[in-house]
Formats: structure tokens, C-alpha cells, sequence
């Protein structure tokens, strides 16, 4: 008579172990990964702070009518990021010029860390399509509750300068601007 054996095999315990050696790292470098590309990686020990960046490099004079503006031209996305955000002034014929590579169907502006108001002044094509007077600083408002600045149609640049600087030289809708 034969006799019959049975074998009972457990599960083969390296498959998983090494299943959970390749998953955990590399869980762990894409966590890391992620964070590191959205900036919260910070150091515990160091400060967060609204650090204000110099002001962009180039600057251009740009006329409407008769009065000239000295405007610091904001080129990269950093710059446009930052605009005139941390600044406490503006000299009186000093302003920022936002140009785009192509028009803007979408521009959107808003006041982040604002200290002082502004007009803006949103140009196409060599001509003042809208403008937004006296809008107010919101340095203390929180980012959900800013609220947006927004032309009435397409553009492809937008100069800011101090509230009241459109009322005071006459500047309306229409208007040629030399850029």
C-alpha cells in the first residue's frame, strides 16, 4: 500500500518582503518629490517670511498724452508673480508694465500683499481698452478672499500705477499709449 503525503507550503514570504522593499522607498522618494516641487519642504528652524524680490531689471518710459511713466517691466513668470506685492510706495510717475507673449483672454489680477492701491490700465494693441481706478490694498486679506481685477476684453499688457494717477492726468478708454 503507498501512502499518500500531503505538503502543505506556506506562502513564500520573500515575493512580499521584496514586493514591500521596492514599494516603501519609492513611495517615499515621490512623497518627497512632491513636496519639493510644491515648496513645502521647509526647514523647521527656518522662518517663513514675504521676503520683497528686487525690482525687475528692465524698465521702459512709456507716454499716454503727454505724461510719461517709468515703468519697471515684470518679463518673467517670478516677477509678474510678485508684481508690485511688499512695496509700501510708488513714485508719482513710476509704475510696473505686465507685457504677455500673446493676448490675453484670461488676464487676472489680484491685490496679494498689497500695501498701497492702484489703477490699472490694460492696453491692446497701442490702446487703452479698460481701466480699473483705485483699487484698494488687501496686504492682510487671506489669498481665498482676495479679490480679482479683470479687463472687459482681451489684452496684451497691463501697466499699474498709483490709484489716482488715471483721474489726475485725464486718462480715459481709447487712449493711445506709446509702450
Amino acid at each position: 500500500m503507498e501512502e499518500s503525503v500531503h505538503i502543505h507550503h506556506a506562502p513564500h514570504k520573500s515575493t512580499h518582503h521584496r514586493t514591500l522593499l521596492f514599494l516603501v522607498p519609492s513611495f517615499a522618494f515621490a512623497l518627497t518629490l512632491a513636496l519639493l516641487s510644491r515648496g513645502r519642504y521647509l526647514s523647521s528652524t527656518a522662518p517663513v517670511t514675504h521676503e520683497v524680490k528686487a525690482w525687475p531689471e528692465e524698465t521702459r518710459t512709456i507716454k499716454i498724452k503727454d505724461t510719461e511713466i517709468m515703468a519697471y517691466v515684470a518679463n518673467t513668470s517670478a516677477e509678474q508673480s510678485q508684481g508690485l506685492g511688499g512695496r509700501a510706495q510708488l513714485g508719482e510717475n513710476e509704475g510696473m508694465l505686465f507685457p504677455f507673449k500673446f493676448i490675453n483672454y484670461s488676464a487676472r489680477f489680484w491685490m496679494k500683499d498689497m500695501l498701497i492701491p492702484l489703477d490699472f490700465i490694460w492696453i491692446r494693441d497701442g490702446k487703452i481698452v479698460h481701466i480699473h481706478e483705485n483699487v484698494p490694498a488687501q496686504g492682510d486679506t487671506p489669498d481665498d478672499q482676495l479679490p480679482l481685477v479683470i479687463p472687459s476684453e482681451p489684452v496684451d499688457h497691463v501697466l499699474e500705477v498709483n490709484a489716482g494717477f488715471v483721474a489726475k492726468y485725464g486718462i480715459q478708454k481709447g487712449d493711445s499709449i506709446t509702450l
